[in-house]
C-alpha cells in the first residue's frame, strides 16, 4: 500500500511511537557531516528524497527502539498497540528526525546509553553572514530585509542544494557543556541571545525547532523571536547606517530590496520613520516568509510511504531489494533478530546479535578425537601459539564467521543459522521424515516465534561451530568464504547440534566421504537447496548409497563436470567450474604439505597466515623465453588456456608467489622443494614446459594420480 506523507506528519508518529526501528544489529552509520548536511540541504530547496519502506506489526511482535535510540521501547507503555517498523529509510530518517526537531532527545537521560550514536549529538543552524563579502550570495534575503520567494509555501527556490548546503552549520553539544542550543538545557532567550549575538560574523537559524512538539509550542515561539530578533538586529545597523549616508536614495536602492523603495521614499523623512517603516514591512517580507518557506520545505516535503501489512512480511524483504539493488539489503536475520529482542530474558543487556558474537569469540575445548591424524601436529602448533599471545581457538572465529572490527557477522553464517534455527526448531527429534525443504524457506523462518528462536539459538551456535571445525580439520577451509555450497554448512551443523551425530566417528568419516564426492561429482552444481535436503534425509536414515553413487561419479569420463576432458580444458563451451579449481587446492591443504620455497613451511587451514595463501600455477605462466615472457598477460587473460586448468593450481604462501614471479624456468625448478611437489602428485618439469603440449602430458600425468587419490581417500571413509 502505497501513499505520500510529508516529513512534519512521520516526525509526529515517530514522536508519538507510531513508526519505530526494529532491534536488530544495523546500527546509524551517517555518521559525516558532509552526508547529513547534503540531505539537509535537500530539504531546504524542496528536492524529492525517495520513498521509506514500513512493515505493518502488533506492538508485541517485534523488539523495537524509537529512531535514535539504541535502547528498547517498552511496548506496554506504547498507547498506539499497531505500530508500523522501519525498514528502508532508516538512515534518511533519523537524520532528518535530528535536523528539524528535538524528537530523539525527548527524555532522554543518559546520551551515551541511549542514543543510537555520538554522532547525534549536534545541532543543525541556517548560518546566515551578517556582513557579505565579495561575490557571497545571499540566498535568505537579510541583506535587503527580504527572502527572495514572494510565495514561499507554493513556490520552489532559484537556489540549488549545492548552494543551501553551503549556508548549513553543524554544532556538537556534550553532556557536561553548558551551551544554549544543548537540548537538555533548553532556555528560549540564551537560545535567541546565542542566535543573534553568539558569533559578530553571523547569525544562526535553528532548524531544529521547526517541528513543534505537542504541548511544547514554546518551541515555536522561540523560533518566532529568533527570526525577529535577527530582523530587529539588521534594522538597527541599517538605521545607523542610513543616518550616516549622505545619499539616502541610493543607499535604500542599494541595501533595500525594491518593495521597500515606495514607502521610504514617500514617508522617511526622519531617521525614526525609516525605522518604523523597516520594521512595520520586514516581519511580513522578511521573518514571516523565510518562517512560512522554511515550514514549507517540512510540511511539504512528501515521502512515498511504502507500507506493507503485517500478513505480507516475506514480501517487504523483496521490496527492500528492489529499492536497494547493489546496496546493503535487509535480511531476514534482521527480523529474526529483531523478534527475538521482543522477548525478556536473563541477560537484558545484551541482543541476539551480540549474543551470538560473543558466543563465537569465546574460547572452546574440542575434543582430541575430533582432529583428523593429518592435522594434529599443526592443531597443538596453533593452540599453543594462541596460548603464547593469550587468546583462546574458536573455530567458527577462526574461519571469519565474525568481523570484530566492523562488528559483522558472515552472511554465509547468519544464512545457516537461520535454516538450521528454523530445521531445528520443527523437527528437534531428527527425524527423517521432519526434515522438510519448506522449513529452510524465508516465510516459515519468520513464523517462529520470540520462545523458540531465544530456546534454541545457542544449540544452533555450537552445531555451527562443530560444522566450522569439520570444514576446517577436515575439509581445507581456511575461510567461510571459500566455501563454495553454502548449504554444506546447514547440513553439517543441523547433524553437530546433537552430541550423538558429532560424536559418531564413523558418521564423521562418512560425511567427510559426503563433502569430496559432492565437491568432485557436481551434485550440488543445480537445485542445491532440494539436494541437501534429500542428503540430510538420507543421513538420517541411515543410507550412505547415494553417497557411493556420488563417489563414482567424481572425475568419470561421461560426468562432464568433473572429466578428464573437461578438466584438461577440451571442451571449449565447458570450461570448468571454480570449486574444482578451489577443490584441489583445499583437498592438498587438509593433507598439509610444504610451501615451494624456502622456509618451506608447514601449509595447513591452521597455518599462522592461513587466510592469505594465494593460488598459484604450479606450471607457471612465466619464462625465460622472450616470445613467452612478453605474452603472459594475454595468457593470464585467456580462461581456456591449459595452463588454467583446476589441476594447475595449489595454495601456496604470498612470500613464495613473489619470490617465484619473476624467475626463470630453470631457477623455478631449483627452489622448488621436490618433496613438496612430489606429493602434489606433479612430476619433475619436462624441458619444453612452455609449449601447451607439453603441458597437457604433465596436467593428464596429475589428473591420473590426483584421481586415484581422491577416489581412494573417499573409500577409506566409507568403509
Amino acid at each position: 500500500m502505497d501513499k505520500t506523507m510529508n516529513l512534519k506528519n512521520i516526525i509526529e508518529e515517530i514522536q508519538n511511537g507510531e513508526i519505530l526501528l526494529p532491534d536488530f544489529q544495523r546500527g546509524f552509520v551517517w555518521k559525516k557531516d558532509e552526508m547529513q548536511k547534503k540531505l539537509a540541504a535537500s530539504i531546504l530547496t524542496k528536492m524529492p528524497i525517495g520513498s521509506i519502506l514500513l512493515l505493518e506489526a502488533d506492538a508485541d511482535e517485534y523488539g523495537c527502539k524509537m529512531i535514535g535510540r539504541k535502547t528498547r521501547v517498552d511496548t506496554e507503555e506504547l498507547k498506539c498497540k499497531n505500530i508500523k517498523i522501519l525498514l528502508d529509510g532508516q538512515q534518511r530518517i533519523t537524520v532528518l528526525t535530528n535536523i528539524f526537531s528535538n524528537v530523539i532527545f525527548q527524555d532522554l537521560r543518559n546520551y551515551r546509553d541511549e542514543l543510537a550514536s555520538p554522532e547525534l549529538k549536534k545541532r543543525f543552524f541556517i548560518r546566515i553572514p551578517k556582513l557579505l563579502k565579495e561575490g557571497e550570495e545571499d540566498i535568505w534575503g537579510i541583506s535587503k530585509l527580504c527572502f527572495p520567494i514572494a510565495n514561499p509555501e507554493s513556490s520552489v527556490p532559484s537556489f540549488l542544494s549545492d548552494t543551501a548546503y553551503n549556508t548549513i552549520e553543524t554544532l556538537c553539544f556534550h553532556r557536561n557543556e553548558n551551551v544554549a542550543y544543548h537540548p537538555q538545557k533548553f532556555n528560549g532567550a540564551r537560545l535567541q541571545e546565542f542566535c543573534c549575538y553568539g558569533d559578530e560574523r553571523a547569525y544562526r537559524i535553528p532548524l531544529f525547532l521547526l517541528v513543534d512538539h505537542s504541548q511544547e509550542s514554546k518551541y515555536r515561539n522561540c523560533f518566532k523571536r529568533i527570526l525577529k530578533a535577527i530582523l530587529k538586529n539588521e534594522i538597527t545597523r541599517k538605521k545607523y547606517e542610513f543616518e550616516d549616508t549622505s545619499n539616502r536614495e541610493e543607499y535604500i536602492d542599494k541595501h533595500l530590496a525594491a518593495e521597500y523603495r515606495e514607502y521610504c521614499l514617500a514617508k522617511c523623512k526622519d531617521i525614526d520613520e525609516f525605522e518604523k517603516i523597516l520594521e512595520e514591512n520586514g516581519e511580513c517580507l522578511w521573518a514571516d516568509r523565510v518562517e512560512a518557506y522554511l515550514s514549507s520545505c517540512i510540511t511539504g516535503m512528501e515521502l512515498t510511504q511504502i507500507c506493507v501489512p503485517k500478513a505480507d512480511r516475506t514480501r517487504a524483504i523483496d521490496i527492500y531489494e528492489n529499492l536497494n539493488l547493489g546496496g546493503v539489503t535487509l535480511s531476514t536475520f534482521e527480523l529474526v533478530l529483531a523478534k527475538a529482542s521482543k522477548m525478556d530474558s536473563q541477560d537484558h543487556t545484551k541482543n541476539l546479535f551480540e549474543k551470538i558474537c560473543e558466543y563465537i569469540q569465546k574460547e572452546k575445548d574440542y575434543p582430541f578425537e575430533q582432529i583428523p591424524e593429518a592435522m594434529q601436529t599443526c592443531y597443538d602448533n596453533y593452540k599453543d601459539e594462541k596460548k603464547r599471545q593469550k587468546d583462546g581457538y574458536s573455530a567458527s572465529e577462526n574461519i571469519g564467521c565474525y568481523d570484530e572490527k566492523k562488528n559483522l557477522l558472515n552472511k554465509k553464517y547468519t544464512d545457516a543459522f537461520l535454516n538450521i534455527l528454523s530445521l531445528y526448531c520443527y523437527n528437534t527429534d531428527f527425524q527423517p521424515e521432519g526434515v522438510k525443504i519448506d522449513y529452510i524457506k524465508r516465510n516459515k523462518i519468520l513464523e517462529l516465534t520470540a520462545q523458540q528462536i531465544n530456546t534454541n539459538y545457542e544449540q544452533v551456535c555450537t552445531g555451527l561451530d562443530r560444522a566450522c571445525l569439520f570444514l576446517q580439520m577436515r575439509c581445507g577451509i581456511k575461510d567461510i568464504n571459500d566455501l563454495n555450497y553454502s548449504l554444506m554448512l546447514v547440513l553439517l551443523g543441523y547433524l553437530f547440534i546433537s552430541d550423538k551425530y558429532y560424536n559418531d566417528r564413523k558418521l564423521r568419516n562418512k560425511l567427510e566421504a559426503w563433502y569430496w564426492s559432492a565437491i568432485f561429482s557436481g551434485a550440488l552444481d543445480s537445485d542445491q537447496n532440494i539436494t541437501i535436503i534429500e542428503h540430510l534425509k538420507h543421513i538420517l536414515e541411515g543410507d550412505i548409497n547415494f553417497i557411493v553413487e556420488m563417489k563414482d561419479k567424481m572425475f568419470y569420463e561421461h560426468n562432464d563436470f568433473s572429466s578428464k576432458e573437461t578438466l584438461l580444458m577440451e571442451k571449449k563451451n565447458n570450461l570448468p567450474k571454480a570449486v574444482l579449481r578451489d577443490g584441489f587446492c583445499q583437498f592438498y591443504l587438509m593433507q598439509t604439505y610444504e610451501d615451494l620455497c624456502e622456509p618451506h613451511d608447514v601449509l595447513s587451514t591452521l597455518y599462522v597466515d592461513a587466510k592469505n595463501l594465494q593460488k598459484h600455477h604450479i606450471l607457471p605462466l612465466g619464462s625465460d623465453l622472450e616470445q613467452y615472457s612478453k605474452s603472459t598477460k594475454e595468457l593470464r587473460k585467456k580462461q581456456d588456456s591449459i595452463y588454467h586448468s583446476p589441476l594447475n593450481y595449489i595454495y601456496i604462501t604470498p612470500q613464495s608467489n613473489k619470490f617465484i614471479s619473476f624467475r626463470s624456468i630453470g631457477d623455478y625448478k631449483k627452489i622448488c622443494k621436490d618433496t613438496s611437489y612430489f606429493k602434489l602428485n606433479m612430476e619433475v618439469m619436462e624441458p619444453d614446459w612452455s609449449r601447451e603440449s607439453s603441458i597437457k602430458r604433465q596436467l593428464e600425468c596429475r589428473f591420473q594420480k590426483v584421481r586415484c587419490e581422491i577416489r581412494e581417500y573417499v573409500e577409506t571413509k566409507l568403509k
